[in-house]
């Protein structure tokens, strides 16, 4: 379950991500094309790309932009990271061509001791939590190997950023 103080903080960063279900600007308007058009405190408009669109989300958070990935992932999981590495490969490692291929939006090493593994997902897809379970099985699995202890393998978060409600029960 949510604390209070989560779900506050969710709320918050979903209204940054998503300017059209912002209460403040009621003037917004989806435009098509995955922008949408802001109206301004000086009631100038300005047409936005949604950071949650695929490309939009990966040109914003990436190793080009470090400090602006660190303070967003800081303020989703609610703890200081002092040191970050950003996988550039976004392909899971296939052992064989026939295994099942993931590709992911982002995943990050936090301070050496946690995987974490951003997914953005738009249109409702009733795979997605499967999806979600085979990145996460993937990323897990792939910290361990032959003659190594399990305790080696470390945490692993998948952060989910949807349009829609995610049932998980």
């Amino acid at each position: 379950m949510l604390t209070n103080l989560r779900k506050s903080r969710l709320t918050k960063l979903n209204q940054k991500l998503n300017p059209k279900k912002n209460p403040k600007n009621k003037n917004n308007k989806i435009i098509g094309g995955g922008a949408c058009l802001v109206t301004t405190e000086n009631k100038k408009e300005v047409k936005l790309l949604q950071p949650k669109i695929d490309i939009v989300f990966q040109s914003l958070f990436n190793a080009k932009n470090k400090e602006i990935t660190k303070s967003f992932v800081e303020a989703l999981l609610e703890e200081k990271i002092d040191s970050m590495i950003i996988n550039n490969e976004k392909e899971i490692t296939r052992d064989k061509p026939i295994d099942k291929l993931g590709i992911l939006d982002l995943e990050l090493d936090i301070n050496n001791k946690e995987k974490v593994d951003v997914e953005v997902q738009l249109l409702k897809n009733d795979e997605f939590i499967h999806r979600l379970l085979f990145y996460w099985s993937r990323i897990y699995l792939k910290q361990i190997h032959r003659g190594d202890e399990y305790t080696k393998a470390r945490r692993v978060v998948i952060i989910a950023i949807t349009d829609f409600e995610i049932d998980i029960t």
